[in-house]
């Protein structure tokens, strides 16, 4: 029996595309990547309201009470992006750090994987998804992306430190995510919104802010030509 092969992109949402109009953008670009590509995806979001509702600036004071209803709104927004998924014909699959029976699995990297190779999407929730977004990525080996609509910077391929990314917030980034991801050296990649930014990833193309270092910056954009110079000989 034929191994399947394909890579993975953990794509981590900003507030910025927590809105329903952008994640049916996304779920069609997944689609039609996923149609002329050997790749599989997994998307992850937080805690904030993509379903229109009440805002919590009142509870700040009240952290117990917050991080459960965020918690609770993870699972809520988990489930209506699979809902977009499955309308655009993606099978897709929840998991969340809050598991819930019948509404999410347990945060699993091996079950994961388990449905990344059978052809599902998987959609994680949980409060957090910078941090999520990352140690997913770590635990898949995939290539992780912070996608936002925010920040002109990212319009210009650029290479950022993690010291340059913590120090001068040059991203919208959690510092927790950045601490994580450079002690495993897992790059991120920040990306605006967009079908065209996706598959610039997708091709190995710079795009956006490129935080970790130069020589992970080299090693992710030389696989192309590698690619393509074993091809040719």
């Amino acid at each position: 029996m034929s191994v399947r092969q394909f890579e993975t992109i953990v794509i981590a949402i900003d507030d910025s595309c927590c809105n329903i109009e952008k994640l049916q953008d996304i779920s069609r670009w997944i689609k039609s990547i996923k149609g002329d590509y050997v790749f599989e995806f997994v998307l992850v979001v937080g805690g904030g309201n993509v379903v229109p509702g009440q805002k919590l600036d009142f509870l700040e004071d009240d952290k117990i009470t917050l991080e459960r209803i965020k918690s609770l709104r993870s699972v809520e927004n988990i489930l209506l992006i699979k809902s977009i998924f499955q309308n655009q014909g993606l099978a897709s699959v929840c998991f969340s750090k809050l598991p819930i029976p019948n509404y999410g699995l347990g945060c699993n990297a091996e079950e994961m994987a388990a449905q990344l190779y059978n052809g599902e999407t998987v959609v994680v929730g949980g409060i957090g998804s910078h941090i999520i977004g990352v140690s997913t990525a770590i635990k898949l080996n995939a290539s992780v992306v912070y996608m936002t609509e925010l920040g002109p910077e990212i319009n210009t391929p650029s290479l950022v430190s993690y010291e340059e990314a913590v120090a001068d917030n040059k991203v919208s980034i959690n510092k927790g995510a950045i601490g994580l991801a450079a002690e495993d050296d897992m790059p991120i990649i920040v990306i605006p919104a967009a079908k065209e930014a996706l598959l610039a990833v997708v091709n190995r193309q710079p795009i956006g802010a490129f935080i970790g270092t130069g020589k992970k910056y080299l090693e992710y954009y030389d696989k192309v030509w590698q690619a393509q110079n074993d091809v040719a000989e």
